[in-house]
């Protein structure tokens, strides 16, 4: 079995990175390429396809099997193939895009309207050739080009003064902004994850910032390094700094209030597409080690509806539910991957 890679080769710099499991992707200004590799060895990669589709492409972001670009316009491929990328539709009314995130299956966009005010934009990808917009906020500032977002918020930041801009986005048909964080010295890198927003700043290395109360956001930590911090990375347990000439490991724990997880991860559950689903339901998922898979599928009432399970070698895998076969009715699902002693849960709706 082939563990497709896709990423960008970069002419001449990288502008972003996306990592959805196996499909790392690497964007760069100017000429862009676009190779599909099998990295089933780490350790030598092997090259499967090259494909050129833009010759600038400043963002990009992944749902499911579709890879959406911000090139000023938005441009979307489908993906479920690294060896041919389709091209299936470039939405010229959504002008001046220059920066493009996802969240719970929803594409959201940052686009500029002048050099005084921006928007920021979601719609639903349910339909990847026509998509739909869900809901908008304007703001009167220009915006910096990156969307930080978790399922609850979006963080934007003011171009002008550098300020955090912190967005509600439960509601997809009414994203308002509720907080808002002064931030001091130049921003390199923003990690939001959970309650927690993770700054890291050249001159003042690591701040934590607690987002319980998104209207009155609390500085609850801050770590100074010895050089600047470029980079930030953080699972609620340890942060990772990356500075120019060394990685820093931070054990959080005790600022988060997160101890150490006593049972070792053993897989990573992905997002199950499509949802809602009608008659197969796809549950992608990545194993450290070659093991034995357990599904379990639950209503709402907690009442196990369906149970299966298979082995699976290590590295991207994934699950086909035939609704065909298991006759699920409309209603919300939650799909329970098990290995071991390390369980993880996602939601889909079945919609017929």
């Amino acid at each position: 079995m082939d563990y497709p890679v896709t990423f960008m080769k970069p002419e001449p710099n990288i502008l972003n990175i996306i990592n959805r499991g196996f499909y790392p992707v690497f964007i760069a200004q100017g000429n862009v390429e676009i190779i599909s590799l099998d990295v089933r060895d780490p350790g030598s990669p092997r090259l499967i396809n090259v494909y050129t589709p833009l010759s600038v492409a400043p963002d990009i972001t992944i749902i499911n099997n579709y890879v959406y670009f911000a090139d000023y316009f938005v441009h979307v491929y489908e993906i479920s193939d690294p060896n041919n990328w389709i091209e299936l539709g470039y939405y010229y009314d959504i002008e001046n895009t220059y920066c493009i995130e996802s969240s719970r299956n929803k594409l959201l966009i940052l686009s500029r309207l002048s050099k005084e005010s921006s928007r920021f934009t979601i719609f639903d990808t349910n339909n990847p050739v026509q998509l739909q917009e869900l809901g908008s906020l304007t703001f009167d500032f220009p915006v910096c080009d990156r969307i930080f977002v978790n399922d609850k918020f979006a963080i934007i930041i003011d171009y002008n003064t550098g300020d955090l801009h912190i967005i509600n986005i439960e509601d997809y048909t009414n994203p308002h902004d509720i907080g808002q964080y002064e931030l001091t010295g130049f921003t390199a890198d923003i990690e939001l994850v959970g309650n927690y927003l993770f700054i890291s700043s050249l001159e003042d290395g690591l701040k934590i910032i607690d987002l319980t109360n998104p209207v009155q956001p609390e500085e609850i930590g801050l770590y100074n390094t010895s050089g600047y911090i470029y980079g930030v990375d953080s699972n609620l347990h340890y942060a990772c700094l990356a500075a120019r000439y060394y990685l820093d490991v931070l054990d959080i724990s005790q600022i988060t209030g997160f101890d150490s997880p006593a049972i070792p991860i053993s897989f990573i559950l992905y997002d199950p597409y499509p949802n809602p689903f009608n008659s197969n339901l796809v549950m992608p998922f990545e194993l450290f080690s070659t093991g034995i898979v357990n599904l379990n599928i639950y209503d709402i009432n907690g009442r196990s509806v369906y149970a299966t399970s298979a082995m699976f070698a290590d590295g991207y895998n994934r699950f086909v539910i035939n609704n065909t076969v298991i006759g699920l009715a409309n209603g919300q699902y939650y799909f329970e991957i098990a290995k071991g002693n390390s369980k993880q849960v996602r939601k889909a709706i079945c919609l017929k």
